[in-house]
């Protein structure tokens, strides 16, 4: 007998609503395998290669894609479609170039935010946990299951650092106070960004952290759901277009209506991100030599094509002899 039969599948009906699953396409959904990041609180590659950035049609194509090892998560070759990435995860793909980290948008859903290669070698990590391990060895824990050791004195729970995944090496602390810059990770506000102005303290229930972002709109929210993205009021991260500002529906509708009037083309900032350069010179010169060659070679058989053509055929040429002979 199994274990437990209800944790082996997973129905698209009961999946996370940030997925953006269909109902229609089928009864299952790709169940995340166990990771760093929670269920609810994840993006496998598989919907990300498939649904999202659009590289793949069937879960046949993302399993070739990654067993070619051409995806990276925090800098490691990850060969499972189900590995579940989480918020602040820097995804990259090896093949074309491009870094993603994962963030929030403001209606809920995970956005792979297209980042340059300056910003793919770290990430931001909350401190959920600090404490002494075996013989008195100080270490924190981090909402994405790294566990540091021999961290700096000045870290306390609920601070953010900046941690660079290349080298293992903390690179700044920013630490919880009012005045902060901060990204909402749950809740009803999940996605806004803004700058925290009061916090009040409730003991035995929720501390209430006030928060008011670059519009002037002031919510509530627990402190449990709040994630610093700087230090002091400017973000370390760069933000999706609406930079965690959530518009009423009115505005939403108006803002989409005055894109659709004027569209603005190619939009896609992929060019600009990655330095200018997609495929490195030595390569671009490559290519274009063997599109060369094989024009020639075109236009070689072409003319060898031509030339058989006016040719006479064999037998024809053999009773053309004998009639001379004879």
């Amino acid at each position: 007998m199994n274990r437990n039969p209800k944790n082996k599948h997973l129905k698209r009906i009961v999946a996370p609503n940030g997925w953006l699953l269909d109902k229609l396409s089928g009864v299952w959904a790709p169940r995340p395998s166990p990771g760093p990041h929670k269920l609810r609180d994840c993006l496998p590659i598989i919907i990300m290669l498939r649904n999202r950035l659009k590289y793949a049609l069937t879960a046949r194509e993302v399993k070739l894609i990654v067993m070619g090892r051409h995806i990276r998560v925090d800098g490691k070759v990850r060969i499972d479609t189900k590995f579940p990435c989480g918020f602040q995860d820097v995804v990259t793909i090896n093949k074309t170039g491009e870094h993603f980290r994962l963030v929030y948008d403001v209606k809920g859903r995970f956005h792979l935010h297209r980042i340059p290669v300056d910003e793919a070698s770290w990430k931001l990590l909350k401190v959920k946990k600090k404490a002494l391990g075996a013989r008195g060895i100080p270490f924190i824990v981090t909402h994405d299951g790294r566990t540091i050791p021999y961290p700096d004195p000045n870290i306390y729970v609920n601070d953010t650092i900046k941690y660079d995944f290349v080298k293992g090496k903390i690179l700044q602390v920013c630490h919880f106070r009012v005045g902060g810059i901060c990204m909402l990770t749950a809740g009803r506000n999940i996605g806004r960004v803004g700058t925290i102005e009061k916090l009040e303290k409730h003991p035995g229930a929720f501390d209430i952290v006030h928060i008011k972002d670059a519009k002037g709109h002031q919510f509530a929210t627990r402190k449990d759901n709040l994630f610093i993205i700087g230090a002091g009021q400017k973000s370390l991260i760069s933000l999706p277009k609406t930079k965690g500002i959530k518009y009423t529906i009115i505005e939403d509708r108006d803002y989409r209506l005055k894109r659709h009037e004027n569209p603005i083309k190619n939009q896609n900032n992929r060019k600009e991100v990655t330095g200018g350069t997609l495929i490195p010179d030595k390569v671009a010169a490559l290519r274009k030599q063997t599109k060369e060659k094989k024009r020639l070679l075109k236009i070689l058989r072409a003319q060898e094509r031509k030339s058989m053509k006016k040719k006479p055929k064999k037998k024809a040429a053999k009773k053309a002899a004998k009639e001379e002979a004879s």
